[in-house]
């Protein structure tokens, strides 16, 4: 079954899910790596202040995007939030890094 690219959000919650997303990568996110069109792996502050924070978030974005794929990468020196999506919704992807780093 193939999920549709669509938000079930209106465009004002999606707005306001956006700019969640900005505040908490703009303070949570150390350095992006591509690692394939659909596919964005966040390396996440040592401090991992915010992670139920971004968890909670990519869940809600998961509930109205199901075409999102989220996971958390453990390793020994960092944690990394790997978003993922189809291809053809890399475009997405590109609004995340766009958010690293603002303020």
């Amino acid at each position: 079954m193939e999920i549709p690219l669509a938000c079930s959000l209106d465009a004002a919650h999606a707005c306001a899910q956006l700019g969640e997303w900005k505040e908490l990568l703009s303070r949570t996110v150390t350095d992006t790596f591509r690692a394939a069109p659909g596919r964005l792996e966040l390396t996440l502050r040592r401090e991992l202040h915010d992670v139920s924070a971004l968890v909670e978030l990519a869940q809600r974005e998961k509930a109205c995007c199901p075409f999102f794929e989220f996971t958390l990468a453990i390793e020994a020196t960092h944690v990394t939030l790997v978003a993922e999506v189809p291809e053809d919704a890399s475009s997405i992807l590109d609004e995340f890094v766009a958010r690293v780093g603002q303020r």
